[in-house]
């Protein structure tokens, strides 16, 4: 691939450039939640400082690239589950509470 010296991670007279690819994480998990059961919500591409944060309908439980999930109140009503790094969220699934609407 040919690229300028600007781009190149050996400009001369200014030392080595250091690149670091960024990697989105994505969220798997069921977008349908029932009242009283559990369900779980995984992330790919996890990595340290990210954090899950979630609808205020929803309890969340467990830490790392996997959680638990639960309705705290409502029922056929809208949801989300999320993934945020310093409180930028970087992934999001919505999910519905109750029965397909």
């Amino acid at each position: 691939m040919e690229h300028t010296l600007s781009d190149s991670p050996f400009e001369m007279g200014s030392g080595v450039k250091y690149y670091t690819k960024t990697v989105t994480p994505s969220i798997s998990g069921s977008t349908l939640i029932c009242y009283n059961s559990n369900y779980a919500f995984s992330a790919t591409n996890w990595q340290s400082g990210y954090s899950w944060d979630k609808s205020s309908n929803l309890y969340l439980s467990g830490s790392g690239n996997s959680v638990t999930v639960t309705v705290v109140s409502g029922t056929n009503a809208p949801g989300w589950v999320s993934i945020k790094q310093s409180g930028v969220e970087l992934a999001r699934i919505n999910v519905w509470i109750g029965t397909i609407p």
